[in-house]
């Protein structure tokens, strides 16, 4: 039986990780860390080397150092801020994309709403985000979604 480097023996097991997803990767490593959850797996080294063989060769490139030369300290945790920090969308380019959103279309709107935090990367609490959101609803559906949000919009103090 193989042991760690504490001396603890380890378990082979066969997890299936998705493929990395160079469009979010912020989710991607969110689904990652629940199979890691779920497989019961906190050691840092093991984390790294399951998750190595799942990146396509343009992603390994941006951490191709990391790999090589795999730090000594928290060496996931180092890999995943890089490869975020380096794929993941501009801030600014996700705010040209938000703000060219066309509407409704053939989307729920709860898929539009999401669409649309995702790309602003984060809940779509601040009003001009709600009324960003309500412009790109048919106006038939606006007033209910409006008394929906009612509680998410700050008073104003003017």
């Amino acid at each position: 039986m193989a042991t760690n480097e504490d001396g603890n023996l380890l378990h082979a097991i066969s997890m299936k990780l998705p493929p990395y997803w160079q469009d979010d990767p912020v989710l991607w490593f969110h689904q990652v860390e629940a199979q890691f959850a779920t497989w019961n797996i906190t050691e840092q080294t093991t984390k790294f080397n399951h998750n190595v063989g799942f990146l396509a060769s343009e992603t390994a490139t941006e951490v191709w150092d990391l790999i090589v030369d795999v730090p000594t300290v928290n060496p996931y945790l180092v890999r995943k801020e890089r490869l975020v920090a380096g794929t993941s969308m501009p801030q600014t380019q996700g705010m040209q994309k938000l703000l060219s959103l066309q509407p409704l279309g053939d989307l729920h709107p709860s898929q539009l709403l999401r669409l649309m935090e995702q790309l602003a990367d984060k809940r779509l609490e601040d009003p001009m985000y709600i009324e960003l959101f309500l412009s790109r609803l048919p106006e038939a559906v606006r007033p209910s979604y409006l008394a929906g949000l009612a509680w998410q919009i700050p008073p104003s103090t003017g």
